[in-house]
């Protein structure tokens, strides 16, 4: 096996697993607390645009994946910013 296709393997493992430990609540609670939300209304559409996103920023994303704490943390601002809410 060549070193590019257990790079591209590890790539998209690491992009699943996002999208199912940090996407998939995100939405969730999204849908939950604001159905009128468009990221709620079209939630296909929105899970391609964060699956390119995740893949496109998968080295940044590694720190969420990996630690709860800060999965918690990136899940909870994402949604405040979808919301449009400020931490204050």
């Amino acid at each position: 096996m060549e070193w590019w296709q257990l790079l591209i393997a590890f790539w998209f493992g690491g992009v699943v697993l996002a999208m199912w430990k940090i996407w998939r609540p995100a939405l969730s609670v999204l849908q939950k607390v604001q159905p009128e939300n468009p990221m709620s209304r079209q939630p296909i559409l929105s899970s391609l645009v964060i699956l390119v996103l995740f893949t496109l920023f998968l080295p940044v994303m590694v720190v969420a994946i990996l630690f709860d704490d800060k999965g918690y943390q990136f899940t909870e601002s994402f949604i405040k910013g979808a919301m449009n809410k400020n931490d204050d």
